[in-house]
């Protein structure tokens, strides 16, 4: 009989190569059938979106005295795209941590505070600072799609790159709400965005005579 750390160790490998694998098969599909900077929405929400959610769950680390020991995993969704609901019924027949999967569109204050996920799709700055404010300093893993305001107001960012749905981490916006993502995640997240600053012209200095 195998030990249990042993089985443990394996079952995190099995994971992780799982979403290796679909971000390598994701790049394949989306350059193939979607521009570099799309990807069709009948394939992103009920097959790309849902199996990277569940998998920011299950190697995102909240702390512990957070109530994620609930038996439902909570997910706040706010999109007005016509295939979002499909997202929502591919969530529904997932498992994360042996925890079924329960999804809330355009959720009010109230029920926004009992998630602790929410996936923003394609936000505006004001949408941004609105699901902000409502959850405060709750430890809750807010996760953008193409934001507005880019990837580091967000805890992850979904982005098209090359064709393919790629993230970045911001570690800083994770740990200011308590969350900590595994080694292994941010392994498979891409480099932070390299901040470019323009340069002003230098102005000539004119001796003085």
């Amino acid at each position: 009989m195998r030990p249990v750390a042993s089985l443990s160790r394996s079952l995190r490998r099995a994971f992780l190569g799982a979403l290796a694998a679909l971000v390598a098969v994701l790049a394949l599909s989306a350059q193939a059938a979607a521009p570099v900077d799309e990807v069709d929405p009948k394939i992103f929400y009920p097959v790309v979106l849902p199996n990277y959610l569940a998998n920011f769950a299950k190697y995102v680390r909240w702390p512990a005295s957070s109530g994620t020991e609930k038996e439902t995993l909570h997910i706040g969704v706010f999109s007005q795209h016509v295939d979002a609901p499909l997202m929502a019924e591919a969530l529904r027949g997932k498992r994360v941590e042996n925890r079924p999967v329960e999804v809330h569109f355009s959720p009010d204050v109230d029920t926004l505070r009992t998630c602790e996920m929410v996936f923003l799709d394609r936000p505006g700055r004001e949408e941004f600072t609105r699901i902000r404010q409502a959850v405060g300093q709750l430890p809750v893993l807010i996760v953008g799609y193409q934001s507005a305001t880019g990837p580091g107001p967000v805890g992850i960012e979904l982005v098209v790159k090359d064709g393919a749905v790629r993230f970045h981490i911001s570690v800083g916006t994770l740990s200011q709400a308590g969350l900590t993502p595994s080694p292994e995640l941010l392994q498979l997240a891409l480099p932070p965005p390299i901040m470019r600053v323009k340069s002003r012209p230098m102005t000539p200095v004119i001796p003085v005579p």
